[in-house]
């Protein structure tokens, strides 16, 4: 056959060996848009694969709406080389054209296109007018090429693997057998190219990608990683109503104790008086009022819709999510979240800012193989996670066990003690408003737990001196059978002041009914003042919480004593918060336990306690 340099060189009916290069755009008549953006986006990629033929090699040989059909003289000894890189040059084209969308990719909604690319080698009879070049090889190709074309790649038929050097050789991958072609391979079969996008705060672009997704797709189920789900659950409850819906979201007691262990070490850091303007980490809170409310708005408002929601206990690695049709095949929107320790703004280790996503599709089999590993994640996250009901369960038991390290709810009645005073121009005696605070805030603890109380008041002295404390209600106090909570430093009783100093008690109360009382930590030597009391007054005291077994009684003696009324109020709170609760139940594992607490107030009616935390961990005595 005689050997031409170009195709120009031809002539009519004259065989040549040629290399045919396939281009055929994948599942296009499932675009979704108008008749004008499918017709331009085929125009605009027509233009731009046929700008790469820039040589007098190749030309194009027929291009049918759906694709077009290639043809390069092999008379040149590497033209298998540059018909194989003109191949490459397309197909990472496509990633960029889709990447221009309104400019060269007309299509709405996302949408990608996709192209299969076949190569195959043989003799063809040439002529002038491209549609009337003909051979069985030409033949061959157009027949099969649809058999053993692979979205996103290239394959290759043996007649030109064979005589492409070693270095391509190398990347080619074993693919079907053909009975036209021969064995076909898969050029670069081990990598894919992929499109990564940036996820705001929000979430933005996550909702809009499943959005668009469900316009075009017809898919059947949602699998969605998160991790509080805050940011979708309103697309997920009311805008998807023919697709099942599976979340994933973080155990929230699980990630209460986690946060439990950040946030003391931020009280560590104030405790040791380092700059901490970091925010506590607070999302367990979250994570169970989404849940729960999802669950009542689905069960109230649609309970036809399928939503099922499990918990899971890892940390939060994977967020996003995966589409699937009723194949089981389909497309995903997942990235993972960043871990921060510390964090330098506070609040959760684990962060979703400006997260990135790999945006997949398994019309790419590598793609698809991704997507059915992060599925199987999905999978076994789901099977280990518990149900919302569970949860609650799990939360119930830890919270009762915490809550029995620190309470004794074991059915004894509570003396709450409380001082009054009885003043001239009043028949009633006086109690101050935030004792008063104090003493309802355990009565409601208690009461929730069936636990009954009994209020004891005692009426102060006019003066502090000495073994001030009335003797009948000393004694009285000491003979009652059940457990006693002390409000308020001036209820405590002075022999019971001085017996809490000889069994080392970490902490002595002093200046009671006095111009500057103050609280003594014998341990560090500080001595704390109520900051109400310096000379620019700020919102907030501290105050004494310790629990005791009391002598020969069974039973346990409670104290919240603020350095002024405000900081009992606080002292109240902080012992009855389930925060509180927990941070005592960690840091002391015995049954006497002493510490501090620091209580800050709003000054403005109406008063209340803001945010209550431990100044000094508990110590045993």
């Amino acid at each position: 056959m005689q050997q031409e340099d170009s195709l120009s060189d031809l002539k009519d009916d004259q065989p040549f060996l040629a290399g045919i290069v396939s281009v055929d755009i994948v599942q296009n008549s499932m675009w979704k848009g108008d008749d004008y953006q499918r017709m331009r986006t085929k125009e605009k990629l027509r233009s731009v694969i046929e700008a790469q033929v820039g040589n007098e090699e190749a030309e194009l040989l027929v291009w049918q709406g759906d694709g077009g059909k290639f043809i390069f003289n092999l008379s040149k000894s590497k033209s298998y080389e540059v018909m194989l890189m003109f191949s490459n040059r397309i197909q990472h084209l496509i990633f960029h054209f889709n990447e221009e969308r309104g400019t060269l990719n007309k299509l709405p909604y996302q949408q990608d296109i996709w192209v299969r690319i076949a190569c195959h080698a043989g003799e063809l009879i040439y002529s002038r007018d491209p549609g009337n070049i003909h051979g069985d090889a030409l033949n061959n190709l157009c027949h099969y090429e649809k058999e053993v074309g692979v979205p996103g790649y290239i394959v290759i038929s043996h007649e030109v693997y064979r005589h492409l050097p070693t270095f391509y050789q190398e990347r080619c991958e074993d693919h079907k057998v053909c009975t036209e072609l021969g064995q076909t391979y898969i050029v670069d079969g081990k990598d894919t190219v992929c499109k990564m996008q940036f996820n705001d705060k929000q979430s933005s672009q996550l909702q809009q990608w499943i959005t668009d997704a469900i316009t075009v797709g017809n898919y059947k189920q949602l699998l969605y990683f998160s991790y509080t789900n805050e940011r979708l659950k309103d697309l997920l409850l009311y805008q998807l109503p023919e697709i099942n819906v599976k979340i994933l979201t973080r155990n929230w007691v699980v990630e209460e104790n986690e946060e439990s262990i950040h946030n003391r070490a931020l009280i560590a850091n104030v405790s040791r008086n380092q700059d901490s303007s970091s925010r506590a980490w607070r999302k367990a809170y979250l994570i169970k009022g989404i849940a729960s409310q999802l669950l009542k708005d689905l069960k109230l408002s649609i309970p036809e819709k399928k939503i099922e929601i499990r918990f899971y206990d890892s940390p939060p690695l994977f967020n996003g999510a995966i589409l699937l049709n009723e194949n089981d095949e389909g497309i995903a929107h997942v990235g993972v979240s960043k871990w921060e320790k510390p964090p330098k703004e506070g609040g959760s280790i684990y962060k979703l800012t400006k997260w990135p996503a790999f945006c997949l599709d398994s019309k790419d089999y590598i793609q698809a193989r991704m997507i059915e590993y992060l599925k199987s994640r999905f999978e076994e996250n789901w099977v280990k996670g518990l149900s919302y009901e569970e949860v609650c369960k799990m939360e119930e038991t830890e919270n009762r066990a915490m809550l029995e390290q620190v309470w004794s709810l074991d059915g004894k009645e509570y003396l709450i003690v409380c001082p009054h005073r009885k003043l001239k121009a009043n028949l009633l005696p006086i109690v101050t408003y935030e004792d008063t605070m104090a003493v309802n805030t355990i009565e409601r603890f208690l009461h929730q737990y069936r636990i009954r109380t009994k209020i004891f008041q005692i009426r102060m002295p006019e003066q502090y001196v000495g073994e001030w404390f009335p003797k009948e209600e000393s004694i009285e106090i000491d003979n009652w059978p059940g457990h006693v909570m002390y409000i308020c430093s001036k209820s405590l009783p002075t022999s019971l002041l001085s017996w809490l100093n000889e069994q080392n008690f970490p902490f002595e109360i002093c200046n009671i009914g006095q111009e500057q009382p103050k609280v003594y930590h014998k341990k560090t030597g500080v001595a704390y003042f109520s900051p109400t009391d310096s000379e620019s007054p700020e919102y907030r005291d501290y105050a004494v919480i310790a629990k005791f077994e009391r002598l020969n009684r069974n039973s346990f003696g409670y104290i919240i004593a603020g350095i002024r009324a405000m900081g009992t109020w606080g002292a109240a709170t902080f012992f009855t918060s389930k925060d509180g609760i927990r941070q005592l139940a960690e840091l002391c594992k015995t049954k006497q336990f002493g510490a501090l607490i620091e209580a800050k107030f709003d000054h403005e009616y109406p008063h209340g306690i803001v945010e209550t935390s431990l100044i000094t961990a508990p110590e045993t005595f």
